[in-house]
C-alpha cells in the first residue's frame, strides 16, 4: 500500500516540475519576444525528461519532440495571451486515464472561471439598483452557459501516458488556454 502511494506521488512531483518548466519557458519567451531558441531548448529538456520517465504520445503519429516543439512554439508565439494548463489522471486503462486527465483539466479551467465570476458577480450585484434577485439569476445563468461553452471547447495540445509499476496507466493532457477568461 505504501509503495502504491509513493508511486502515485512521483507523477505529481513530475507534473509540478513540468508546470514550473512551462512557466519558465513562458516567461523567457515573453520577456524576449519571439525567439526560437528559448522554446526549443525548453522543448528538448521536457522531451528528454518525458522519454526518461517512459512517457508516450497518445493519439498522434508524432514523436514527443515534435509534439512538445509545437506546444512550446504556439505558447511562445502567443506573446503572453496563452498559458499552459495540465490535467492528470490514473486508471487501469489508457483511454480511461486520458479521460480522467481531460476531466481534471476541465475542472481546473472551470475553477479559474469560478474565481473570476465570483469577483465579477459581487461587483455587479453591488451596482444593481432595484430588484437584485432577478438580475443576479439572469447574470448567473449567462455566466454558467458561457463557462460551460468554454470548458467544452478545450482542445488538448498534447496527451501523454505511461504504465506505472503497479500496472495502472497514468496520463496527462496539456492545453493552451487564454489567460483572460
Amino acid at each position: 500500500m505504501t509503495l502504491q502511494k509513493n508511486i502515485l506521488r512521483i507523477p505529481r512531483y513530475f507534473l509540478i516540475a513540468m508546470s514550473v518548466a512551462l512557466a519558465v519557458a513562458f516567461s523567457l519567451t515573453e520577456a524576449k519576444g519571439y525567439t526560437p531558441e528559448p522554446y526549443q531548448k525548453e522543448s528538448k529538456k521536457s522531451a528528454k525528461r518525458l522519454k526518461e520517465g517512459g512517457w508516450q504520445v497518445f493519439g498522434k503519429d508524432k514523436t514527443i519532440d515534435e509534439v512538445l516543439d509545437e506546444h512550446y512554439r504556439t505558447l511562445s508565439e502567443s506573446k503572453g495571451k496563452l498559458m499552459p494548463l495540465e490535467g492528470h489522471g490514473v486508471a487501469n486503462r489508457v483511454n480511461v486515464a486520458v479521460m480522467k486527465s481531460k476531466t481534471d483539466a476541465a475542472r481546473q479551467y472551470a475553477s479559474m472561471f469560478e474565481t473570476t465570476v465570483e469577483g465579477t458577480t459581487s461587483t455587479q450585484i453591488r451596482n444593481v439598483e432595484g430588484d437584485s434577485t432577478s438580475s443576479t439569476v439572469n447574470m448567473d445563468s449567462h455566466i454558467l452557459t458561457n463557462t460551460e461553452q468554454k470548458v467544452k471547447s478545450l482542445v488538448p495540445s498534447a496527451i501523454f501516458y505511461r504504465t506505472l509499476q503497479n500496472g495502472k496507466v497514468e496520463a496527462f493532457t496539456l492545453y493552451l488556454v487564454n489567460k483572460t477568461l
